[in-house]
């Protein structure tokens, strides 16, 4: 099984690689709001984006990785 994973990673690393990077921009965005600011709304709002945001890009890497799909291999429609 984790050589299945490993061969769909590898034919998918287009798309995960979108998403990992979206997810790593948004922890640096996240940090920056919360170093600069002192309202607690915009920290909490800050939050929640970067929480919804990380839960977005973790359920699109499962089912990258999980299930096979017509057009995976090729950029996904959020980079277009």
């Amino acid at each position: 099984m984790a050589f299945d994973i490993w061969q769909r990673a590898q034919a998918k690393w287009r798309g995960l690689l979108v998403y990992v990077l979206l997810e790593a921009v948004m922890r640096v965005v996240t940090t920056f709001i919360q170093q600069r600011t002192e309202s607690s709304g915009l920290l909490l709002y800050a939050a929640a984006v970067s929480v919804a945001t990380a839960i977005f890009c973790l359920v699109q890497e499962y089912r990258l990785l999980m299930t096979d799909q017509e057009g995976d291999d090729a950029w996904p429609p959020i980079w277009r």
